[in-house]
């Protein structure tokens, strides 16, 4: 009798493990495939100066400046291939040449203008 009591937990056990594992990587595929689809996170009819963006600074609130237009990036800080180490120094301030060079003389790839559509918060007004 103990014998069929312990099976069966080890089966119940067991399914809700499994539900759990198929749970998190639901959720996982749902993250991913939403980070690359994001919205903009803010309307261009309010001015985005250089100071606005100068207030988002840090990796928990992140927006660069490429090519005078703004992209919020603090989703894409957890995710870039290169590690967010590379991106934290110029949130707020303008990352032109650090995107467009990757630091050296490479390019980023396509996939990586794409994505920078999808984050685009607005063009930089002048003050």
């Amino acid at each position: 009798m103990d014998i069929k009591k312990e099976l069966a937990w080890g089966i119940v056990l067991t399914s809700i493990i499994l539900i759990l594992i198929g749970f998190y990587f639901i959720q996982y595929r749902n993250r991913k495939n939403n980070q690359t689809t994001v919205a903009p996170t803010q309307t261009t009819t309010s001015a985005l100066t250089a100071a606005e963006v100068a207030k988002h600074n840090n990796a928990n609130d992140c927006w660069f400046v490429i090519e005078n237009n703004v992209y919020d990036v603090t989703q894409h800080l957890i995710t870039h291939p290169g590690g967010s180490e590379i991106m934290i120094p110029y949130c707020g301030q303008d990352a032109t040449q650090a995107f467009l060079t990757k630091g050296d003389d490479k390019t980023h790839s396509q996939k990586a203008f794409q994505q920078l559509k999808s984050i685009l918060i607005g063009p930089l007004t002048k003050q």
